[in-house]
């Protein structure tokens, strides 16, 4: 299901032998431009078990987090709920 998943620093690191850690990753990819945390995660041999097989943890390969906080939540009722706060609010 992740395949393998290395970020652009990782190849990088890798191909002038600067010991990044190439391994596969039970990572998905990543939108997020600032690879600072995935690429600074312990080996995976130091990671838990982790037991993703229940429903309440099935994702989608993409998910759009501010589709789920805003559009997804008036779809199931809370549209009148404060999702966002800014400008004062």
């Amino acid at each position: 299901m992740f395949g393998n998943f290395f970020t652009g620093e990782q190849k990088a690191a890798s191909a002038e032998g600067q010991g990044a850690r190439p391994q596969a990753s039970p990572l998905g990819p990543s939108a997020h431009v600032d690879t600072f945390t995935r690429d600074s995660l312990p080996a995976r041999e130091q990671w838990p078990e982790l037991l993703l097989e229940r429903p309440q943890f099935q994702y989608p390969e993409y998910l759009n987090a501010a589709v789920e906080l805003t559009e997804r939540m008036v779809e199931r009722g809370f549209g009148d709920n404060v999702a966002l706060i800014g400008n004062g609010r």
